[in-house]
């Protein structure tokens, strides 16, 4: 997995697989919570519960 940090830290790429199959989720870090804007795959929801 590789993590990516943009826009002054608070966009956060996670890229799973990203010599094989690569997929992105992206999250938003805000002053008092993390914000997912997209999950890459269905399969990620779980993990999150």
């Amino acid at each position: 997995m590789h993590v990516y940090q943009k826009q002054n830290h608070q966009l956060i790429q996670l890229t799973v697989l990203p010599h094989l199959f690569p997929v992105n989720c992206y999250v938003w870090e805000g002053s008092t919570a993390l914000t997912i804007i997209d999950m890459g795959t269905p399969q990620f929801v779980p993990a999150l519960k």
